[in-house]
């Protein structure tokens, strides 16, 4: 009985791809799967480990923001150039302002070149054919600019230079003052006494009349 059982079927095909088929249909399913393994291997070494499915990164914006022709709230940066535009507040080490105007900036350095500046609290402030409300630095040079009120350690004022009321520690230059510190505490003393005695006034006349 042993010699008509029909022989078990050989796996030998199967565990090995390279062995040889018979019937030819062996080889093809082995050399697609090697092109196959081949295309990912080179595609994962192109990629890098990790690629598959991963979102990009968000590049961080450079230390230098140009803000053209365009109005932003508020801008921070390393560097803020402002050409034809406006910002309401600027936080940089330097910011320029060309054909701008900015409300209120924080820096080291501020340059303003035909344009207009709110407020400016920095180190160096440089006002060319422009105009500041207040300045607040330790060194103000302007040129062919004004400025309504300016307190810092040193003032220059170049030709054709306009400033309303100056407290600074040295003042150079052939601009004009309107009123130096000592002008500007009188002022402020005058302006005080009005008011104190604004309410008043009336019955002091009345008393003396």
């Amino acid at each position: 009985m042993n010699d008509l059982e029909p022989a078990a079927p050989s796996d030998t095909g199967r565990d090995n791809p390279d062995a040889p088929d018979p019937g030819g249909a062996g080889r093809r399913p082995a050399r697609r799967r090697r092109a196959t393994d081949g295309s990912i291997a080179s595609a994962a070494q192109q990629e890098g480990p990790g690629s598959a499915g991963a979102v990009p990164a968000t590049h961080p914006p450079g230390p230098v923001r140009r803000v053209v022709a365009e109005a932003v709230a508020d801008a921070r940066a390393e560097q803020l150039a402002v050409e034809f535009g406006a910002i309401g507040r600027a936080d940089a080490r330097e910011v320029r302002v060309d054909k701008g105007a900015v409300g209120l900036a924080r820096a080291e350095r501020v340059s303003v070149r035909m344009g207009s500046l709110g407020g400016a609290f920095a180190r160096d402030v440089e006002v060319q054919q422009g105009f500041a409300r207040t300045v607040v630095a330790g060194s103000v040079q302007l040129e062919r600019g004004g400025v309504r009120s300016i307190v810092a350690n040193r003032v220059t004022l170049g030709p054709q230079s306009l400033a309303g009321i100056v407290v600074a520690r040295t003042v150079d230059g052939p601009g004009r003052i309107l009123l130096d510190w000592r002008g500007a505490l009188v002022l402020a003393g005058a302006i005080v006494l009005v008011r104190l005695l604004g309410p008043r006034w009336p019955r002091i006349r009345r008393a003396g009349g």
